[in-house]
């Protein structure tokens, strides 16, 4: 078995900072993809938090219509009010 000795102290060097450094740039592109996927999720809900609060708003819309409708046929009796 042989065993690999470095011909200068600066390739040692070298080798020791790349052997250092791997982990963290491991870890640093796995974070990024992480934050990625993150970022597509929070995106993902604020839209569908913005179309919940439309509707809700549609609705809250549609119920204030629907008691002026019924408010007006108490007072005038008219039968087209209710199914317009």
């Amino acid at each position: 078995m042989a065993i690999y000795r470095a011909k200068s102290f600066f390739i040692l060097v070298l080798s020791g900072l790349a052997f250092a450094s791997l982990p963290l740039i491991i870890v640093l592109a796995g974070s990024e993809v992480l934050m990625g996927r993150l970022a597509r999720h929070s995106s993902s809900s604020v839209y569908r938090a913005v179309e919940g609060s439309r509707l809700s708003q549609d609705l809250a819309d549609l119920l204030v219509d629907r008691e002026r409708k019924v408010r007006q046929y108490y007072v005038l009796s008219d039968e087209h009010l209710l199914y317009d």
